[in-house]
């Protein structure tokens, strides 16, 4: 069982430790390394979820990041590229 304050807590190391592991593991195919770091990251920083719910977490985070939404301290920021136009300017005398 957990607080409130200790879930959001849980859930904010849980994506900072699954944006590390897609920063380290480049490529597909690399979803199990991943995994097992964010697992190990966690409990070297003492955070001990079950099982089921770290899956629940981690595919959370996942969804998240591939979406282009970073969460910061309950604040939602969405990523965006640039789009710069090229626009040909004409003079017309």
């Amino acid at each position: 069982k957990t607080t409130a304050s200790q879930q959001a807590e849980i859930n904010a190391w849980v994506k900072i430790a699954v944006s590390a592991a897609e920063q380290i593991f480049k490529g597909s195919g690399r979803g199990e390394e991943k995994k097992q770091y964010v697992i190990a990251w966690l409990k070297e920083r003492g955070v001990t979820v079950n099982e089921n719910e770290l899956d629940a977490l981690i595919e959370a985070a996942v969804y998240e990041l591939t979406q282009g939404i970073i969460p910061l301290e309950g604040i939602a920021i969405e990523t965006t590229t640039e789009v710069s136009e090229d626009k040909e300017e004409t003079n017309h005398e």
